[in-house]
């Protein structure tokens, strides 16, 4: 039997590295605040700033850009930088610190859903959006809407890789070594009435394949690792692209089972389809590659930080549902206040499962699932 293990931005975190969106949203927003200061302010596809002439940062006490986006994010407040009613000063002679003049839709619903303790999906809030322009009733007004989404996507994707080359390189931990190189459990696999597909004692995978959803190289750190059944080296396919290359990285939505989806393809602006992921994986051949590795022999699915959110579903749903997948077991998340995340991410996994008989089979409970090891992440989540 062979093992499938797919790694989420989850992982990155557990090494340490600030690579969640609400990271990067403040990250993106401190830098273009200090890059307003000069003689033509800052401009993207995404928004166009200013600082007020008549304000000299360096002049007020006490003033600080990240200071201020942090406790702006603390109170669930960021979304007022875009309305010129954050960053005042306090003396009556001036207006706004900073003028924002020009602003995308995404980047407004990013900010909107930007919070301490919500996930900024930026794949979802992009469907949104797309969706949305999908249903209006110009023409026109669609196709110079879906452009400047689009734009405003392409200019995220460049601004993201620019954050996550800036981030530090993690180390191991041995723990993930142990994890990766792991027997596969008896107790762990739905038994099938093929003798020849079971698994009747605990046995080492024959094969390993390490599915990377992340951009970040951080489980290169663990490509030395053998499968000792095989004395071979343990595969890992970087399936969205890595940081390398702005071209590589795919980026978008992946859900064409979702009814709205349909609707799409029955209009004829290929700009629908810019960020869907379905057309990037076709750009190379790794994708194949993993229904191949799926196709050939039964396996089991180790979920090691991966939300398994709806961006992944028409993959996820594949693969879950193959009818080689044994058994599919999470390592979840313990916060520190004792609680984990193992039941929001069954809600995530049952939504790409047609058939919840079989996911009730497959999915393994939480007695015999097992904590993701942590190490200690930063303190500040801005960085630049």
């Amino acid at each position: 039997m062979n093992r499938l293990i797919l790694i989420g931005n989850g992982f990155d975190l557990a090494h340490g590295l600030r690579t969640g969106y609400n990271d990067f949203i403040l990250w993106y927003l401190n830098k273009i605040l200090i890059q307003s200061g000069g003689e033509n302010g800052y401009a993207d596809a995404l928004i166009k700033v200013r600082l007020n002439p008549n304000v000299n940062l360096y002049l007020l006490p006490r003033f600080s850009i990240e200071d201020e986006l942090r406790e702006l994010y603390e109170d669930d407040c960021l979304y007022k930088l875009l309305n010129n009613e954050a960053f005042r000063t306090g003396h009556s002679e001036f207006s706004n610190i900073f003028n924002v003049y020009e602003k995308s839709p995404l980047l407004v619903a990013l900010l909107q859903s930007c919070r301490v303790n919500n996930w900024v999906d930026i794949e979802n809030e992009y469907y949104k959006q797309l969706a949305f322009i999908q249903t209006s009733d110009s023409s026109e007004g669609k196709s110079s809407k879906l452009k400047a989404l689009n734009e405003s996507m392409s200019c995220l994707i460049a601004r993201l890789q620019e954050y996550l080359v800036s981030l530090p390189q993690p180390s191991i931990i041995d723990s993930y070594e142990s994890i990766f190189t792991s027997k596969i459990l008896t107790r762990d696999v739905h038994m099938p009435r093929e003798p020849e597909s079971g698994l009747f004692n605990d046995e080492l995978p024959t094969s390993t394949l390490v599915v990377n959803f992340n951009y970040t190289p951080t489980i290169d750190l663990y490509s030395h690792l053998q499968v000792a059944s095989q004395e071979t080296k343990m595969e890992v396919t970087h399936i969205h692209g890595t940081i390398k290359s702005l071209d590589s990285m795919i980026f978008g939505f992946g859900d064409e089972l979702d009814e709205r989806y349909s609707l799409f393809e029955k209009e004829t602006d290929n700009g629908y389809y810019k960020f869907f992921k379905s057309f990037w994986y076709l750009k190379t051949s790794q994708y194949r590659d993993l229904t191949r590795f799926a196709d050939y022999d039964p396996f089991q699915i180790y979920i090691i930080g991966h939300s398994c959110g709806l961006s992944d579903r028409t993959m996820l749903n594949m693969l879950f549902e193959h009818k080689h997948c044994m058994s599919v077991k999470i390592f979840y998340h313990k916060r520190e206040d004792g609680s984990t995340n193992f039941t929001e991410l069954t809600y995530n996994i049952a939504r790409h499962f047609k058939d919840k008989g079989r996911m009730r089979m497959r999915v393994v409970d939480f007695e015999s699932s097992e904590e993701m090891p942590q190490t200690n992440r930063p303190d500040k989540p801005i960085k630049d």
